[in-house]
């Protein structure tokens, strides 16, 4: 008899949730989506001279394909709804402050010299591909950092070059011609997979599912204190979609190291779990470790 009262509790449980929940949900929505008109329209009348260099431009310089995007979001001001809102939270590490929360991969834009794209997992569009001085300048996230990605053998910084007269070598000059067609076929990878991915997106109305799949990903990330396998008997969605994209790039590009430390399930299963914060902070022991190839 007690154990049918209980379960007689359940919808006035659900229903006093739902009661408690949804105002303060409706009211972080109206907020955000205000304060984003706001700020795009801000952002737009802002007119500086030619010769002003902002933290954007110097982004957008430096970045070249294969780069990746790292948002520290202000949830709050998550405007798409109030499930993104909450699957920005869920996404969010209770205990380090220094994780981020959203990933993309910087591919190459549509003409040669053009600058990269960013190739990202969105509530409201899917996965799309978004011009980066425009995603750069309307975000509002805490903090954007970019994590720069050299394909074997390449050196970016200008102060590791070898000298003039070692520079004009055959052997040097040989060096550098295979670099650079490592990198245009890198390149080449990531613009193919970056269009499949957007297709596939379209097909399957990825936009509807990407706040859900969020959600309970980081719920079971990060606060449901169980061991791998009962949250793989659980949960067999992935545990953090915006880092599946980037996975998934690299993986098809060919710079996902093929030997990963997860006893079933291979390449597939680190897209599935991996983190894209371990690619700075790296700890092999962690769930969500990505392994590069060598020389990546």
């Amino acid at each position: 008899m007690s154990s049918f009262s209980t379960l007689q509790q359940v919808p006035k449980v659900l229903g006093f949730l739902t009661l408690v929940t949804i105002p303060p949900s409706l009211l972080q929505h109206y907020y955000a989506t205000t304060t984003m008109s706001s700020h795009k329209q801000a952002i737009d009348e802002t007119a500086l001279p030619s010769s002003v260099q902002t933290t954007m431009d110097m982004y957008v310089d430096a970045a070249l394909p294969g780069d990746i995007i790292m948002f520290k979001r202000s949830c709050h001001k998550c405007a798409s709804s109030p499930l993104a809102a909450l699957a920005c939270y869920a996404q969010q590490s209770p205990t380090s402050r220094d994780k981020f929360d959203h990933f993309g991969i910087l591919v190459p834009g549509p003409e040669k010299y053009s600058n990269p794209m960013i190739l990202e997992a969105t509530p409201s569009s899917g996965i799309r591909v978004m011009d980066l001085a425009d995603r750069l300048k309307y975000s509002r996230s805490h903090t954007i950092s970019l994590l720069p990605l050299n394909v074997p053998g390449e050196r970016r910084d200008l102060n590791a070059k070898v000298g003039v007269g070692q520079r004009d070598t055959p052997a040097n000059a040989s060096r550098q011609r295979l670099i650079e067609q490592v990198r245009e076929d890198f390149e080449q990878d990531l613009a193919m997979t970056a269009k499949n991915q957007v297709a596939t997106s379209k097909r399957i109305n990825y936009n509807n599912m990407h706040s859900t799949l969020s959600f309970f990903g980081g719920l079971f990330s990060n606060y449901i204190p169980a061991s791998r396998t009962t949250k793989d008997l659980l949960y067999k969605g992935p545990l953090h979609p915006q880092s599946m994209v980037v996975l998934e790039s690299l993986n098809k590009a060919g710079a996902l190291g093929r030997q990963q430390n997860i006893a079933a399930g291979g390449v597939q299963e680190v897209i599935r779990k991996g983190d894209c914060n371990s690619l700075v902070n790296t700890n092999e022991g962690d769930e969500g470790h990505i392994e590069m190839r060598p020389g990546w």
